[in-house]
């Protein structure tokens, strides 16, 4: 029994510790990424971290902590991005339209 807790323990801190790395890579990758590339990578960030989360990986802390961080990301990406695209969908502008024909987000 002992040894499962301590495998376990071990497992999440891998996990962990893979997730920060990642995280942080995509950080310093985020300078050389356009807008979409980087808002594509935060969301799929998100992703694995709830699965993680959802599958007893991650503590709460952790997962909201790394949730933070990642959205921050997000939306430091979608702000980025140039007005001739959705920043709800990513569908681009038709001509000088205001509203997107995709979502109906303003542009």
């Amino acid at each position: 029994m002992t040894g499962f807790v301590v495998f376990g323990s071990i497992l999440v801190l891998l996990v962990t510790v893979i997730i920060w790395s990642a995280v942080r890579a995509g950080r310093d990758a985020s300078t050389r990424l356009n807008p979409e590339e980087r808002r594509d990578a935060a969301i799929e960030a998100l992703r694995e971290v709830e699965f993680e989360y959802r599958t007893g990986k991650l503590s709460q802390e952790e997962y909201g902590e790394l949730r933070r961080r990642i959205e921050r990301e997000a939306i430091a990406a979608r702000d980025d991005t140039p007005l001739d695209l959705c920043r709800g969908c990513g569908t681009g502008r038709d001509g000088d339209a205001a509203f997107c024909a995709s979502c109906g987000q303003a542009f």
